[in-house]
């Protein structure tokens, strides 16, 4: 149960993008479009870390191991939020996305919150040549914020590559320790 957030209804993109929404790609608006339930199927390419204690962590997490697998991801409108279901092969894993109240006036920065398992991550979202990188900006074990210092760094990207799908490609570090996994691939957007 998230209410100890506020939320706004509709979908999540168009809400945070306000009026740049409509200056995107119209496929990256398609798939950022979401009411109800919206399936997407492509390909990825999975790397872990080589770290043991890297390895052991991304075990537990439930992230897909070192592969080139078909990729599924289920978006649902749920109350006031988006589910993000991510199928790699066998390996799944989700998280929820959901409007954060940091706010800027000139609209150069876009700020959502992700919640995986008890961990929450405050993202900045920004937009360079109709590409949108996120960038973890602060985290939370439950209610609880957590260090900078120690919170995982994030290069993620989303954009429409040449054949007109939508494109990812996450890259995700643990500090002082390295990478923990880069996935990168792209799905259709009918």
């Amino acid at each position: 149960m998230m209410d100890e957030y506020s939320f706004k209804e509709g979908s999540l993109f168009p809400q945070l993008f306000a009026s740049r929404f409509s200056s995107m790609p119209q496929a990256w608006q398609k798939f950022h479009t979401v009411s109800g339930e919206h399936c997407y199927k492509g390909e990825a390419e999975v790397i872990r870390g080589e770290n043991l204690l890297l390895r052991i962590l991304a075990s537990v997490l439930r992230l897909p191991p070192t592969s080139k697998v078909p990729v599924k991801l289920v978006i649902k409108k749920e109350e006031d939020f988006e589910r993000w279901s991510r199928f790699f092969g066998d390996s799944f894993f989700s998280t929820v996305l959901f409007s954060d109240e940091k706010m800027t006036s000139d609209q150069q920065y876009y700020y959502l919150r992700e919640r995986f398992g008890p961990l929450c991550f405050g993202i900045v979202l920004t937009v360079e040549a109709e590409t949108v990188i996120w960038r973890i900006d602060r985290w939370w074990f439950f209610k609880m914020p957590l260090p900078k210092l120690f919170a995982p760094m994030s290069e993620t990207k989303e954009f429409i590559d040449t054949h007109g799908r939508y494109a990812f490609d996450i890259d995700l570090s643990v500090p002082f320790l390295g990478r923990l996994i880069a996935y990168r691939g792209w799905l259709v957007v009918d």
